[in-house]
This record gives C-alpha cells, structure tokens and sequence, in this order.
C-alpha cells in the first residue's frame, strides 16, 4: 500500500479529518443494538460488508438495489446506524439515495463505495475504493457519527 492508497481509506480512529477538526470517538466494535445497511448490486462487494460489518460487532441486512434499500428503510423502520452504499446501482443515482437516506435517517453514517472516484464530495462521511476487502469494513466502525 502507498501513499496514494491512504487517500481512498475512510479515516482512521482519532483522525481529525474525520470530523470537522474534532478527535473521532475511538471503537473498538459497533455499540450494541447497532445497524448497518449495505446496497450493492455487486453480490461480492455485498458479501465482503457484510462479513467485516458483523465482525466489527453490526448487525446487518443488505439490498441489491437503491429502491430496495429506501422500502426496506422505510417499511422496517430500522434505526440504522451505518449505511454502506455503493456508488454504481442499477436502478436509482446513488447520490438520490444518499439524499433520502440522509432525511430518513439523519443520524446515519453514509460510506460510500466506488472505483476509482471520490464520492467524499457527495455528502459521504467516508469511501472505500472498490474493491474492497472485509477488513476494510471492520475498520469503519471507529468513524465519527454525524450529530443530528
């Protein structure tokens, strides 16, 4: 890994980057209750959040689709705490879903997933670059949750 690699990692535990300035709150898992979302058409990427998710403590669901992801917010009613979406769906923009995720769930944080681009400047918290590797999902669970 070199530099240039860090530049697509979320930041890490205390990274005052991360946050507005402020230190993030250091975890060592998902505080317990805590929900994660992951949406991706792509059933590895899909599987890789999830595996690292549950590790780090989350429970999880998932949706292959950006509109499955919103009925299932919506008809569910689950407080989810993390929302891993992948930049590239097939049926809704990822940043339409972002947008509605972020009136729906407010308090969520939003990680964003996508080769090769910076989907930071579309009101992600944090990105992975694709493809990523289940230990990169663990290691999200110390990002700074967005006060509401």
């Amino acid at each position: 890994m070199d530099a240039t690699d860090d530049a697509h990692r979320p930041p890490g535990p205390g990274d005052p980057s991360a946050n507005g300035g402020a230190p993030a709150e250091i975890l060592e898992r998902a505080p317990a209750g805590s929900w994660a979302l992951v949406v991706s058409h792509d059933e590895v990427l899909r599987g890789r959040a999830l595996s690292g998710l549950r590790q780090a403590g989350y429970s999880c669901e998932d949706a292959p689709t950006g509109l499955a992801a919103l009925t299932k917010i919506e008809r569910l009613h689950r407080a989810y705490s993390l929302i891993v979406l992948d930049l590239e769906l097939p049926d809704v923009p990822a940043a339409e879903v972002a947008t509605i995720v972020r009136m729906m769930i407010p308090g969520a944080a939003l990680v964003r997933c996508a080769a090769g681009v910076s989907p930071r400047r579309e009101g992600a918290d944090a990105w992975l670059a694709k493809p990523a590797l289940a230990s990169e999902f663990t290691r999200i669970v110390a990002l700074p949750r967005p006060t509401v």
